[in-house]
């Protein structure tokens, strides 16, 4: 989607269940953002003015990933798994 010309940024939350999209101009969910999620069979809701200014005040930026962020967080991850698969052979 950040190739979008009709997206200035999107973001994916730190437990991946939210997708934030900074449109470059006009909200253009329903034509841009809807057919992707649909092309790849992913379940959205749209949210509305008041939900989306809760989700930025409450959201911390660290807590956010764009990009190429998003494969460092799956490396993370990967560490956190093969730790636990390995912590019993140390014991």
């Amino acid at each position: 989607m950040g190739k979008n010309p009709s997206i200035k940024e999107a973001w994916l939350n730190r437990t991946g269940t939210v997708y934030a999209i900074v449109w470059a101009d006009a909200d253009k969910t329903n034509e841009v953002a809807k057919p992707i999620f649909t092309k790849y069979q992913v379940g959205f809701t749209a949210a509305k003015n008041n939900d989306a200014k809760n989700m930025q005040k409450h959201s911390a930026k660290k807590s956010w990933y764009r990009g190429a962020d998003v494969d460092k967080l799956s490396i993370e991850e990967a560490g956190v798994i093969a730790n636990d698969a390995v912590t019993f052979a140390f014991k």
